[in-house]
């Protein structure tokens, strides 16, 4: 199964670490600082950010933020 993100990130199931509620961020500084740092992070939060997916991506682990509520992203299974 797939896990349809926004119109242009769709993600395999199995390839999903995590789905996280980042509305209080301080427990998840140090992962979105090493994720920007290396380049693997996605900011699509067009408004408050409120989720973290984390994916394995050939090896690495990748990071995207979501304005949508984690439970509303694992709905989307396609």
């Amino acid at each position: 199964m797939f896990i349809f993100i926004n119109k242009d990130i769709i993600i395999k199931e199995n390839n999903i670490i995590g789905i996280f509620n980042i509305e209080n961020k301080e427990y998840f500084e140090d992962i979105l600082e090493k994720l920007k740092s290396e380049n693997n992070l996605i900011n699509i939060s067009k408004e408050k950010e409120k989720t973290l997916i984390l994916y394995n991506e050939k090896n690495n682990i990748k990071g995207i933020i979501s304005n949508l509520s984690s439970n509303s992203i694992k709905k989307r299974k396609k």
